[in-house]
């Protein structure tokens, strides 16, 4: 798995990396798939930071985890695992700033992929 830094996921190296081993098919349908949905997740995710909601901050940090690590997304995974480790932790503050960096993550993997 390729990576630009240790900070940030180098998405198009990955998702050619994928496409070679999987096919374009696969992966098509994965980048259709995630422009279509994780607008929505980040969507829910603001609105979940605006209520102070940390259960619905942690569930779809956790939902969203299986996709990062299954197209190998690993600053996405290791930002994902921290915002659920301060839900679990009920420490309010640092799950809103971390939210907050995740929903920067996801921006911009919808805007690289």
């Amino acid at each position: 798995m390729k990576q630009t830094t240790g900070v940030k996921d180098d998405f198009k190296a990955i998702l050619m990396e994928l496409r070679f081993k999987e096919g374009n098919e696969l992966v098509d349908e994965f980048e259709r798939i995630l422009r279509k949905r994780i607008p929505h997740d980040i969507r829910d995710l603001s609105e979940s930071i605006s209520r102070e909601d940390i259960e619905s901050i942690g569930k779809k940090a956790h939902f969203l985890t299986t996709t990062l690590v299954t197209l190998k997304f690993t600053r996405g995974v290791e930002i994902s695992d921290a915002l659920q480790k301060t839900v679990q932790k009920s420490a309010l503050d640092e799950s809103i700033e971390l939210a907050h960096r995740f929903i920067q993550y996801l921006h911009q993997m919808i805007n690289e992929i």
